[in-house]
């Protein structure tokens, strides 16, 4: 579980620098700087939904090998 606990903290760096390059260029007029937003936003929601992804993954196999770590609410969902 900790190889992809550091596998989600990159995920998450990467998006963030996507998010900064976007905010970065947010008020800019030009066709560079359309290119620079739609390249941060695109990194922001890759590396966010698969950090998600990667997430939900771990969830799961936790509820499967300790269910009482989770609550039961949350169990249910997965289930």
């Amino acid at each position: 579980m900790t190889n992809w606990n550091r596998v989600m903290l990159y995920l998450g760096l990467a998006a963030s620098i996507g998010l900064i390059i976007y905010a970065t260029v947010l008020g800019s007029v030009g066709q560079e700087f359309r290119v620079q937003r739609r390249i941060g936003v695109t990194i922001f929601y890759i590396f966010t939904f698969v950090a998600q992804v990667l997430m939900t993954g771990q969830l799961a196999a936790l509820v499967q090998s300790q269910p009482s770590a989770i609550p039961v609410r949350i169990c249910r969902l997965l289930a």
